[in-house]
Formats: structure tokens, C-alpha cells, sequence
């Protein structure tokens, strides 16, 4: 029980602080200094001769080729909103919640704009059983694929 309290706390406590930092946005509450998600998709690439030329933008699809059978499981997904930012969560499996995908997703996105990774290991409170799963997330160019817990399955786009 004490895990369960200690990780919805750091859920609830992370993102506020980054918040406040301004590493992240969090539109409700308030406005930050932080960069919008598409800005946060830039990176800095070496040129040929080894030096670093200005930050490039990283196009991802805005429509990716999701597998048969994802279903959109957050509002962002719900209502077809484009993809490339990592806000659409997309449950993979039957036994995976359109709670905990949404989770999954949220979870993403905050170690996305922290790490600028997308191989990434999460560890997830499920709003439906209370507890904590390990979800490894791997990126093929289209989207993002999580996969852990009890065959939870999750597509972010």
C-alpha cells in the first residue's frame, strides 16, 4: 500500500515540479517557459564534418499505419487528433485498459520530453488494479509500441 501512495504521489509530484521548472507544459496549470511539444521535437545533428549544425526537426507521421484491432483509449485518440506528438494512446491487446494505455501514454510522454528518447523503460500505476507494471516501450518510425505488465499492449502516436 505504501508503494501505491509513494508512486501516485511521484505521479502527481514529477510532473507538477516540471511544470513549475518549466521542462514541461502543463496547459491546466497554467502558462510556463517551456517549449511546446513540437518544439520539443528538434535535436541538434553533426554535420559530415563532425559539427553541429542547428536543431532539425523530427517529422513523425500525423496518420502512422496503426496494427488491426488498436483501439483509441484517451480522449486526444477518441477524437482522431493527428499524430507525431505522442498524445494518442491506442490500447494493443484485450486485456490491456483504455485507463492504464492512457496511463502508459502520459508516462511516455513525460520521460520523451525529459530524455528525448523513445526506447524507454516505464513503470505504471494501473488506475484499474492499483498495481505498478513495467512496460518497455520501442519505437519502429510510426509508432511507439509499450509492452509489459500482464500482456498489456500499447500504441502511442
Amino acid at each position: 500500500a505504501l508503494l501505491v501512495v509513494m508512486t501516485i504521489l511521484l505521479l502527481i509530484c514529477v510532473p507538477v515540479v516540471l511544470h513549475l521548472t518549466g521542462v514541461i507544459n502543463i496547459p491546466f496549470l497554467g502558462s510556463n517557459t517551456s517549449n511546446s511539444a513540437s518544439e520539443n521535437q528538434n535535436r541538434v545533428v553533426p554535420d559530415n564534418q563532425g559539427r553541429t549544425t542547428a536543431p532539425t526537426k523530427v517529422n513523425r507521421p500525423t496518420s502512422p499505419a496503426l496494427p488491426a484491432g488498436a483501439v483509441p483509449a484517451n480522449a486526444s485518440a477518441w477524437s482522431n487528433s493527428p499524430g507525431g506528438k505522442f498524445e494518442n494512446a491506442y490500447v494493443g491487446s484485450s486485456v490491456t485498459s483504455s485507463e492504464f494505455a492512457s496511463e502508459v501514454q502520459k508516462s511516455f510522454l513525460i520521460q520523451y520530453q525529459l530524455s528525448k528518447s523513445t526506447t524507454q523503460t516505464l513503470h505504471v500505476v494501473s488506475p484499474v488494479t492499483g498495481q505498478l507494471y513495467e512496460m518497455n516501450c520501442t519505437d519502429n518510425s510510426q509508432y511507439v509500441t509499450c509492452t509489459g505488465g500482464i500482456n498489456a499492449v500499447v500504441y502511442i502516436t
